[in-house]
């Protein structure tokens, strides 16, 4: 496993440090897999933090992670600072604070755009197309932004999309539908551009 050059110093043997037993972490759910994908695509980008007893009280599953993919050091930052109860406490926030924030959906689809250009996709991110479509779901509905959808096919197969939305002039609106209405199905994105070319030059 790669470890970024910062954290280099901090790098320890993996078995020197210790996981919490699964009965002791608050967190149940872990996607230990995609951590590890996570893992092989970027690396380590930021340190676990470990307990004066020598037992992590964040990363626990990203230790489990990178030990399922061979990884034989790992970087830690050492709470030394920290007695007991602040450190329990410290877990709380570690495993409850992310949970607290929301997507912009517009900046998050411009994220996902450059991630799907990219060699490697999605790999590692701990999306894909199902799991993009639930947090697009979850979110409000688009105003004037475009906006990354997901479209179902008749095979059940889902398919990402970028959609742009935007206002017309009552007059321009009824040009546009006349416009839709002259052409067939399969010609109606056709119709939408000739009509926005001609909307943008008049």
């Amino acid at each position: 496993m790669k470890i970024a050059g910062s954290l280099q110093p901090l790098a320890v043997p993996i078995d020197s440090v210790t996981r919490l037993p699964d009965a002791d972490n608050p967190r149940r759910r872990a996607h230990v897999d995609d951590l590890a994908a996570s893992l092989e695509r970027f690396g380590q980008r930021k340190p676990i933090v470990v307990g004066p007893d020598g037992v992590i009280a964040a990363g626990n599953h990203l230790h489990k992670a990178a030990v399922q993919i061979g990884a034989t050091e790992i970087a830690v930052a050492a709470a030394d600072d920290m007695d007991p109860d602040e450190l329990r406490a410290y877990v709380l926030a570690d495993n409850r604070l992310a949970d607290l924030g929301s997507y912009d959906p517009a900046v998050l689809s411009d994220y996902i755009d450059a991630a799907l250009a990219s060699p490697a996709g999605l790999d590692g991110t701990g999306f894909d197309i199902d799991s993009i479509a639930d947090v697009l779901a979850s979110l409000s509905e688009p105003t004037d932004d475009d906006w990354l959808v997901v479209f179902e096919q008749g095979d059940g197969r889902r398919e990402l999309k970028r959609t742009v939305s935007f206002t017309l002039d009552p007059d321009d609106a009824v040009t546009l539908l006349l416009a839709l209405n002259e052409v067939g199905a399969e010609s109606k994105a056709d119709a939408i551009m000739v009509m926005a070319r001609t909307y943008i030059s008049g």
